[in-house]
């Protein structure tokens, strides 16, 4: 079982790419799974894994929600069908494992999964330390 860093793309910013993509980067030294998820079918606003991954980091895999946002679907947050299709692909610890996203979506389907959770309004060099040290 591996550690993994788990984004949802859907709330972080364009802005953050810089910090975000710091963390990838020590996730990827720290042989640290990065996987990025997406209740949209692309990238068409906010942060996107080519801005991430123009900056150096290497993501290691991208869950995309294919449905409609008015479809009833078990994969985007606040449901955790990504979270588990990942998870069980890539062996994921969930003890040892980080979501960051926004609160209202993310923290509760994190609490489930017993993942810890950062969230994505704190995007600074120093906000995801605490949980990976937990």
């Amino acid at each position: 079982m591996r550690p993994c860093l788990f984004l949802d793309l859907d709330s972080l910013r364009a802005e953050d790419a810089r910090v975000v993509a710091d963390w990838v980067r020590l996730c990827n030294e720290l042989e640290i799974a990065a996987i990025l998820l997406s209740g949209r079918g692309s990238t068409r606003r906010g942060l996107s894994r080519v801005d991430i991954e123009r900056l150096g980091a290497r993501i290691d895999d991208a869950y995309y929600c294919p449905h409609d946002t008015a479809a009833a679907c078990a994969c985007r947050l606040p449901r955790h069908g990504l979270l588990v299709q990942a998870g069980l692909r890539w062996n994921v610890d969930t003890k040892h494992s980080i979501l960051v996203g926004d609160p209202r979506t993310g923290a509760e389907p994190a609490a489930k999964l017993g993942l810890r959770f950062v969230s994505s309004a704190d995007v600074t060099e120093t906000s995801l330390m605490p949980a990976m040290a937990a």
